[in-house]
């Protein structure tokens, strides 16, 4: 009877071990923290390369990106995946090269949670200056899929590369008003832009004008009239991502010698896609009337 016990006993230890292991390495194959981790690096390539698509796939349809130091003027959460595609499809739309200067990857012991530290150097259409930052997040996973994305970055250094940038465009714009060139100019609005004169006298009727062709068209009259348009004493002031005030003087002179000037004009540019998409226009309008009036010039 004992040695029949002993044999049970031995058959038993001997299996356990078997079973155990084989538990163990299962497990080890269906842990997240190697397949989160994997998406994480196929995120980062597939925004290196600007493939969206396949950035937004790894996404959860509700997922939200927060963004604790968003600078004014730029969303501190964005919520849904449709959101999100709209969003990083504007900011790419300004980007050329997107370059990683570093990426590493930290999963946690909750293994639905990795924490990640990069940097970027990223090349801006229409500007000499790259935007470059250095950016922590946290990636939450629910699935395999990011549920949500918290991320930290210097908003200063955001502002101040995405608002140069947009000054940079204002300037060329005021230029071709300079060149009296209306082809030029309306290639800086969006098609839908919109022009507004809030102080507007009664003499010029509309005070909002719609289309970039419609505000071409509004200027058009420039090369016709006169003989010079100088602009100057220009103070440009940022406001976000999306807005910049800007301060300037104006004098146009007319072919018949008459003289228009107007200071301090204070305007509010916002943009889109690195576009103007609104410009509203604030100026003293009394001697803008005499000088646009059919009469001008003449006493």
């Amino acid at each position: 009877m004992k040695t029949k016990i002993t044999t049970i006993a031995m058959i038993i230890l001997l299996a356990m071990p078997t079973i155990h292991y084989s538990q163990i390495k299962t497990k080890k194959m269906k842990t997240l923290t190697r397949t989160n981790t994997e998406t994480v690096k196929q995120m980062f390539n597939a925004m290196g390369n600007k493939d969206l698509d396949t950035w937004l796939s790894y996404w959860d349809e509700n997922g939200v990106l927060l963004i604790p130091f968003a600078p004014d003027g730029f969303p501190k959460s964005v919520e849904g995946k449709d959101a999100l595609g709209d969003a990083y499809r504007n900011l790419l739309s300004g980007y050329g090269d997107l370059n990683f200067t570093h990426i590493e990857i930290n999963p946690l012991e909750d293994e639905d949670q990795i924490v990640v530290k990069w940097g970027v150097d990223i090349e801006l259409n229409g500007s000499e200056q790259n935007y470059q930052n250095e950016l922590i997040g946290t990636f939450e996973f629910k699935n395999g899929k990011v549920v949500r994305l918290t991320e930290y970055f210097n908003p200063d250094n955001f502002v101040k590369v995405i608002g140069n940038k947009n000054i940079e465009h204002i300037k060329r714009f005021l230029q071709s008003l300079r060149e009296k060139d209306m082809n030029k100019m309306e290639s800086f609005f969006t098609e839908d832009a919109v022009y507004s004169n809030p102080f507007a006298s009664d003499f010029f009727k509309i005070k909002v004008h719609k289309g970039s062709k419609t505000i071409a068209e509004l200027f058009s009259v420039m090369p016709n009239l006169m003989e010079t348009v100088e602009i100057f004493n220009l103070r440009t002031y940022p406001s976000g991502s999306d807005y910049v005030i800007t301060e300037f003087d104006i004098k146009f002179t007319f072919k018949n010698g008459y003289v228009y000037t107007n200071d301090n004009i204070i305007s509010v540019f916002g943009f889109e896609n690195g576009l103007i998409n609104k410009w509203t226009e604030y100026l003293e309008p009394t001697n803008q009337e005499a000088a646009f009036n059919q009469d001008f010039g003449q006493n």
